[in-house]
């Protein structure tokens, strides 16, 4: 089914009105006769009917809206209740002191869906600057855990040098140098021995004085 506009609408009443026919009007413009019928008879159409039960005008639901919006791109939503008695308040200023329906809030937004569209826009926006937020937070956790890491890597290796080359060790494997010098000064070499290092008879024998 072909969609028309309210200007649609208008164009086929006047054309009607300049002498075109209800049928011709109704092809060309893509319209239901009864539709234009109604409008030639003076019936409004459902939206405008609608509005007139209304509580508020649409102007002023307009300034309701604009200002929803603006509390909206300042990080304020309003809540539903506020809303409600922003409405309230401008029906009071015109004498109008009936609370408004427990569904007025619903309907009004589904009137005006630009506030949902607006909400959620921001909402994927706010979304979006979390998740960088939170990138940028992992990827400096990721370094810290890095430096620590390489500082614990740091240390071992410290720690295996210390070990290697403990005092302690070093300290007996030098005394047994040691002791096997000693040792080896105190041994008498074949080779190098001589007479010298043997008494002689002289030195060996017992003097008996007569």
């Amino acid at each position: 089914m072909t969609k028309y506009t309210e200007q649609d609408v208008e164009d086929a009443v006047v054309a009607i009105a300049n002498g075109k026919s209800l049928r011709q009007a109704s092809r060309e413009w893509s319209i239901p006769r009864t539709t234009l019928h109604n409008r030639i008879a003076g019936r409004q159409p459902r939206q405008f009917a609608h509005e007139t039960s209304q509580r508020l005008s649409r102007s002023q639901e307009d300034n309701l809206t604009k200002w929803a919006t603006a509390q909206i791109e300042l990080g304020l939503p309003p809540t539903h209740a506020e809303v409600k008695e922003l409405a309230q308040r401008i029906l009071a200023r015109q004498g109008d002191l009936q609370p408004l329906g427990h569904h007025w809030v619903e309907r009004f937004l589904e009137r005006n869906p630009s506030i949902s569209a607006r909400s959620r826009q921001l909402s994927r926006r706010k979304i979006k600057t979390r998740g960088d937020s939170l990138d940028i937070e992992l990827a400096e956790a990721i370094r810290v855990r890095d430096e620590l890491r390489a500082t614990l890597k740091a240390l071992q290796r410290a720690k295996r040098r210390k070990v290697d080359g403990d005092p302690n060790t070093t300290f007996v494997g030098i005394e047994t140098t040691q002791r096997a010098k000693k040792a080896k000064r105190l041994k008498i070499s074949p080779e190098k021995s001589n007479e010298s290092d043997y008494p002689t008879d002289e030195e060996d024998c017992i003097v008996v004085n007569n």
